[in-house]
């Protein structure tokens, strides 16, 4: 039987995951699996892209845009872009990677318990956030409480549903020492940040920011040489055992060893790499986290200015 996907839709919460909010659609159409519910929108809406990301957007009533930003884990998949000083940056670049951020990063999706209690306090039901599905984030950053995981795959329940109750992803007595680490938190917070901005940094704007703070701390960026490197920062800086988990390069490189997965981040044109490079390469450069998104914000809007400078240059209005 079709389901007419116009007669019931969810409206989005705060900070609900795409996927989450797919499970809720099953759920209000008596749709019995997630990928059901996916066909079913595939096969219903006019969507001009087939990518299930944008046509739960249509179905929620939001540009493509907009509820990538809000609702996916793209911001925290593409935090640094070539070309994002171009204000006429094209949204289907920003988005090639839609539809890994309509799923979870870890292969299985998590909930804080706390929140889930509280959700059903304030609106009667829980939802899935993106902020607990953060790559090296095990905690609720609200709560500091460890997370429960469980498969992707009982996203289309509620968190709390018993389908969903499962082991937690670290021990509390594992996250604490973490939560005293002052660079340790800074990193968190960068990370969130990271993840609630509405537009992605110019590579240039990073490189600008990363090239100053690094000549700041007498650190060098060069691949040969024997000198200290962000990564040796890094390696003194936060928790040993997180390291080994989520930056195993560093956890076990030599001092002025250049680590070309997490310093090549310094000074490469090209690369992308994960956030938690950038976040920790931040964490360790800058004394709080506030500086160091604020110091990205003031160059990534110098890079637009620069770029609309020159696009003014060379346009052909201007010599005529």
């Amino acid at each position: 039987m079709e389901h007419d996907v116009s007669r019931t839709h969810p409206i989005p919460m705060q900070d609900e995951l795409a996927i989450g909010i797919l499970g809720r659609f099953a759920r209000m159409n008596a749709i019995p699996s997630l990928d059901l519910a996916a066909r079913t929108i595939n096969s219903q809406t006019n969507a001009r892209n087939p990518n299930l990301l944008w046509l739960l957007a249509e179905v929620c009533g939001k540009s493509e845009r907009e509820f990538s930003l809000k609702h996916s884990l793209l911001p925290v998949l593409c935090p640094i872009l070539k070309g994002a000083e171009n204000p006429l940056f094209n949204g289907g670049d920003l988005f090639s990677e839609s539809n890994r951020a309509m799923n979870c990063l870890l292969g299985h999706i998590r909930w804080c318990q706390e929140c889930c209690q509280n959700d059903i306090d304030n609106h009667h039901f829980s939802y899935w956030r993106r902020l607990h599905q953060i790559v090296g984030l095990d905690w609720c950053p609200r709560h500091l409480t460890p997370l429960v995981q469980t498969s992707q795959k009982f996203a289309i329940n509620n968190p709390g549903h018993p389908a969903t109750i499962a082991t937690v992803s670290e021990p509390l007595t594992a996250t604490k020492p973490k939560m005293e680490n002052s660079v340790f938190r800074r990193m968190q917070e960068i990370v969130i940040g990271l993840l609630q901005r509405s537009c992605p940094i110019a590579l240039k704007a990073w490189l600008n920011v990363v090239r100053v703070r690094c000549d700041v701390a007498g650190l060098c960026i060069p691949e040969t040489g024997n000198f200290p490197v962000v990564s040796d920062l890094i390696r003194e800086s936060l928790p040993s055992n997180w390291l080994s988990r989520y930056i195993p390069q560093v956890a076990r490189k030599s001092p002025n060893t250049f680590i070309r997965e997490i310093d090549g981040a310094c000074i490469s044109k090209r690369l992308q790499y994960p956030t938690l490079v950038y976040a920790s390469i931040l964490s360790v450069l800058f004394d709080s986290s506030e500086q160091a998104l604020h110091a990205l914000d003031a160059a990534n809007l110098q890079a637009k200015s620069l770029h609309q400078e020159m696009m003014n240059e060379t346009s052909p209005l201007r010599h005529r």
